[in-house]
């Protein structure tokens, strides 16, 4: 379970901490991690600073929560694909469907966003290591679909 700096354990996920990070997260694709703060946040859900700070004891423990979120959801994004078709082209045609849709709503996608922030982002090392896992299954899928390609051109000969 993710820890606040204080060794406290993140928000568990409510309603109300669904919406402080989907706001949060529309903010940072538009703005930037940086570039919003809790009173943005509080504007935005029409409720006050302290009530994102019982969730979110700190901005560094709402950043941390929208990294792992979005890590955990682009990761099921990007297995849905996988199960979906075994063909390169459409597995390439949905991925950019992913960002495509982001980009329909005048936002980057957050990966984007973050990794240009990545250095300077609360508990940088932490959300490398994050970027540096996707990186790996990355890797791993694209390594997967050439011994698929290797194999099914082998069967051809």
């Amino acid at each position: 379970m993710a820890m606040t700096k204080g060794g406290r354990p993140l928000a568990i996920q409510t309603q109300a901490t669904q919406r402080i990070l989907n706001a949060a997260q529309d903010l940072a694709q538009t703005r930037g991690f940086h570039g919003f703060s809790y009173a943005d946040v509080a504007q935005e859900l029409q409720v006050t600073k302290a009530s994102l700070h019982y969730h979110f004891p700190a901005k560094a423990d709402l950043g941390h929560a929208l990294i792992a979120r979005h890590h955990v959801l682009f990761g099921k994004a990007l297995q849905s694909i996988d199960r979906q078709t075994h063909k390169a082209g459409k597995k390439l045609r949905r991925y950019v469907g992913l960002h495509d849709s982001v980009v329909r709503n005048n936002q980057l996608s957050l990966s984007g966003m973050l990794a240009a922030e990545c250095a300077t982002l609360p508990g940088a090392g932490g959300t490398a290591a994050i970027f540096r896992r996707e990186r790996v299954m990355a890797r791993g899928r694209a390594r997967r679909r050439a011994a698929h390609r290797r194999t099914s051109v082998s069967r051809i000969r």
